[in-house]
């Protein structure tokens, strides 16, 4: 079930990089039937997002933050 919308509380205290990756699949993934300049956009947020998701993965690994 999804947290962000039922429970805001809870999707609070979800690992950071686990909100992004949801957000991630909520808002960039699947069929979008949009205008082309609409899916372009939808496909940089993709990409911005996991380089982010990545960029953390590696810092928390490297024990440079959290």
């Amino acid at each position: 079930m999804n947290t962000i919308y039922n429970n805001p509380a809870e999707w609070l205290k979800k690992p950071l990089v686990d909100r992004l990756e949801e957000l991630r699949k909520i808002n960039c993934t699947g069929p979008c039937g949009q205008s082309h300049s609409s899916f372009c956009k939808r496909d940089c947020e993709n990409a911005t997002l996991i380089e982010a998701i990545k960029l953390i993965k590696t810092i928390a690994k490297n024990n440079e933050i959290f």
